[in-house]
């Protein structure tokens, strides 16, 4: 297997236990995930009532498409746009001082918005960047 092919195995793999390490919870529990998203203070109520119904659904969809590489690239740019979500709201949080829990990983998760979540939404984001760059730069290109 080529090294790429090994790194895109992995980089999808992770992601997707990510993802599902998050929307189990968060489907599980959507009252304690409501409370997370209002926490925030983003949204009004029928928003916030509308992302707890729907993104556990996201998440869980765009793991299956990752370990099973089912509309793969579709998935993978989902991927990057919910992390570019998920890095904004985290830093909004933290900028304007919120001293909340971080709510990425339901109930038993109490870590508060700080420098170790806004760490590992970053991280994540970058990988999804990387992984999403990479694809480009190695797609065919259209002969001229």
């Amino acid at each position: 297997m080529k090294f790429w092919s090994v790194c895109d195995f992995l980089l999808s793999w992770v992601l997707a236990v990510v993802f599902l390490s998050a929307a189990i919870p968060h489907w599980d529990n959507s009252y304690y995930f409501l409370g997370s998203v209002y926490a925030y203070q983003l949204t009004d109520a029928r928003i916030g009532q509308i992302i707890t119904a729907t993104l556990p659904l996201i998440q869980l969809g765009l793991s299956f498409c990752l370990l099973t590489r089912l509309f793969f690239g579709a998935a993978h740019l989902g991927t990057l746009f919910l992390l570019a979500v998920f890095v904004a709201v985290q830093t909004s949080a933290y900028v304007r001082g919120l001293d909340i829990s971080c709510g990425c990983f339901g109930p038993g998760d109490d870590s508060s918005i700080g420098w170790f979540s806004l760490s590992l939404v970053y991280s994540l984001f970058m990988i999804s960047v990387a992984r999403n760059f990479a694809l480009f730069l190695s797609a065919p290109r259209m002969p001229k």
